[in-house]
């Protein structure tokens, strides 16, 4: 919640968005995995790959990191290694609290962080595809309207 009221006080809409679709079809994608492999530890009928935790927070950890590269101008380089190694910190912190508390395997939260890492970026494309298109669209009525 505190990200998405501050992308709406920094005027960023469609940052907004990328938070709440970003971190919903994260939670979908492994919410849906967790179902198809059926993987439980312990016995206890809890599904446990992908770490859904570890998912949410690298997906959390993604989105703050693309949006801080696009505000502070960050090139290509610089960009991408402040996106992957927020990435890498807050997966494998999430990860290793999962993994002490015992309420995961690493691969479950291996699992979470990859399916994060797979979501995000395509999630990034649709929100700025959608906005895009929707720009467009306005900006044509507009043009229609003054005829």
């Amino acid at each position: 919640m505190a990200a998405v009221t501050g992308c709406l006080l920094l005027r960023r809409p469609r940052a907004a968005v990328l938070v709440v679709a970003g971190a919903t079809m994260t939670v979908g994608a492994a919410t849906l995995l967790k179902h198809l492999v059926g993987r439980t530890i312990h016995g206890d009928g809890n599904l446990s790959y992908p770490s859904g935790h570890t998912a949410f927070f690298t997906a959390l950890a993604l989105i703050v990191a693309l949006l801080a590269t696009g505000r502070f101008g960050l090139g290509r380089t610089a960009g991408t290694s402040l996106v992957l190694a927020a990435a890498l910190v807050a997966g494998g912190a999430m990860g290793w609290a999962q993994v002490a508390l015992g309420a995961h395997y690493s691969t479950d939260v291996l699992g979470g962080w990859c399916t994060a890492l797979a979501v995000i970026p395509a999630t990034a494309w649709l929100v700025d595809r959608v906005a895009d298109r929707l720009v467009d669209r306005m900006a044509d009525a507009r043009r229609r309207d003054r005829r």
